[in-house]
């Protein structure tokens, strides 16, 4: 069985990847990429559990001391069933 998934995220500050990703300051996964578009929002991917793999689920990216609020805003590709 499958226990992790991709999601989409966005984050209101960048952060060095790769991150920890926490929910309710417990480790659920991590964030891998991120990247500011044009107009300023950071859109990221990361890998979490699927527990947590909820659209508009709040989590902390943390890395180096930095932290951003994550919101996991879609899953990414197709999902098992």
């Amino acid at each position: 069985k499958l226990a992790k998934t991709l999601v989409l995220l966005q984050l209101d500050h960048m952060v060095e990847t790769p991150a920890a990703l926490l929910h309710e300051e417990k480790s659920v996964g991590t964030l891998t990429s991120a990247a500011k578009a044009p107009d300023g929002t950071i859109y990221a991917l990361g890998v979490v559990r699927l527990a947590a793999a909820v659209p508009g689920t709040t989590l902390r990216a943390e890395s180096d001391g930095a932290a951003s609020q994550a919101t996991i805003t879609a899953l990414a590709g197709t999902q098992p069933n």
